[in-house]
């Protein structure tokens, strides 16, 4: 079966201190989720990561890449996570997320 790419957005909740994941919203367009879900707890926070699933009904996701928003900006590119590091992977980030964050950024 051929594999399908599918993006969503994902306001992901972590401890600032050991930086671990507490909960995810996701979502598939900025204007479905204007803001931050999170209130801001003491020790918690939220970071918004743009996920790309590649996969297939038979084998499931069988590959996931990130590119966090840093300052307003998503990345060039989608990144792998490992060893406590975001390692670029040359997978470009399409166009048409830059624009979605943008508009929702800067309204």
């Amino acid at each position: 079966m051929r594999n399908q790419i599918i993006y969503e957005w994902d306001w992901e909740l972590f401890d600032t201190e050991s930086d671990d994941i507490l909960d995810h919203v996701h979502f598939d367009k900025m204007s479905d989720y204007p803001s931050n879900p999170y209130s801001h707890e003491d020790g918690k926070s939220a970071r918004l990561v743009l996920v790309r699933d590649e996969g297939n009904e038979d084998d499931g996701v069988v590959d996931r890449m990130w590119a966090y928003v840093e300052n307003g900006k998503l990345p060039e590119e989608f990144a792998y996570a490992g060893a406590g590091e975001m390692r670029p992977n040359g997978v470009r980030v399409p166009k048409k997320f830059h624009k979605q964050l943008e508009r929702w950024y800067y309204e």
